[in-house]
């Protein structure tokens, strides 16, 4: 037993609300009868109880059990919302037409097909004894953080991808990408850039359209990419499932083998997750400048 896990189970005795009654019992008593007999009996059982939370490995088995229940209940819960949420947006437009088509993957299915796979894992792992408590636990933990990465990505991308269609409800189910709107893009500059050359009077006018164009253009390419790498990640997790699937149910399993490649998976999804966050603005155009009028006399 590690020394923060044996303090821990002496805080978590010494406040458990059996023995902090029993105190306050064996105080009130000794008070009544002006007697300290039971406050020195308490401290007698209270040293042995707490003696026994720090040595027994049952108890340090039930706390680490104990918390983690409670870890994966809220767990849970919060990822029951999210999973509510995205299946709220999978069935909006454009995106349920995009499902419907196989242009887009089901999230919602391809998570609970994950939270599966997540429970499969844990079964397995609970079926070796000769594997550690705490890294069982902890690796359930990591599953279950993987399962609330996946969702967050999920809903990252249907974000994207409605900068993507500009919010058009009407885009082609065949087509979510974004070369259509690259390729309308492409025709527009062009064709304020040939106005351009036509019209020198309204040159700095037509400069500032253009400049308002191509940012555009930028903008709808970092999109693009963005959602690309997602897409990439959100597979490599089905994978990451699986892995983990075959590895726990093999005939050894190599525990620092198996955290070592965790860390790594985890670093990427940090990165995703970051890809995710700092998603740019929805690529329209701005305004125009207009051109000032000579004040009126």
């Amino acid at each position: 037993m590690t020394t923060q896990l044996w303090k821990r189970c002496v805080r978590t005795a010494a406040m458990h609300p059996a023995h902090l009654l029993s105190g306050t019992t064996a105080g009130l008593i000794a008070a009544l009868a002006w007697n300290p007999l039971p406050v020195a009996l308490f401290v007698v059982g209270s040293g042995i109880w707490l003696v026994h939370a720090a040595t027994s490995l049952g108890y340090a088995k039930r706390l680490l059990q104990s918390e983690s229940d409670a870890r994966d209940d809220a767990a849970r819960r919060a990822r029951k919302a999210h999973l509510d949420a995205l299946a709220l947006q999978l069935i909006q437009p454009p995106f349920a037409s995009w499902v419907k088509h196989g242009a887009l993957p089901d999230y919602a299915d391809r998570y609970r097909e994950l939270e599966l796979t997540g429970a499969r894992i844990a079964e397995a792992v609970a079926g070796r004894p000769e594997l550690a408590l705490e890294w069982t636990l902890d690796l359930k933990q990591e599953v279950n953080r993987l399962l609330e990465t996946y969702l967050a990505l999920a809903r990252a991308r249907l974000s994207q991808l409605d900068l993507l269609c500009g919010g058009d409800a009407q885009t082609t189910p065949r087509a979510p990408g974004v070369e259509g709107r690259l390729a309308e893009a492409d025709r527009e500059i062009a064709r304020v850039r040939a106005l351009a050359n036509q019209e020198p009077a309204a040159a700095e006018i037509r400069k500032s359209h253009l400049e308002v164009l191509e940012r555009r253009k930028v903008q709808l390419q970092t999109c693009a990419a963005r959602d690309a790498r997602l897409a990439a990640q959100m597979e490599a997790l089905v994978d990451v499932f699986r892995f983990l699937l075959e590895r726990v149910s093999g005939a050894d399993v190599d525990s620092a083998g198996i955290t070592e490649y965790l860390g790594g998976v985890l670093t990427q999804v940090q990165e995703a997750q970051r890809w995710a966050e700092v998603a740019p603005v929805a690529p329209e155009a701005t305004p125009l400048r207009q051109p000032e009028r000579a004040p009126m006399h």
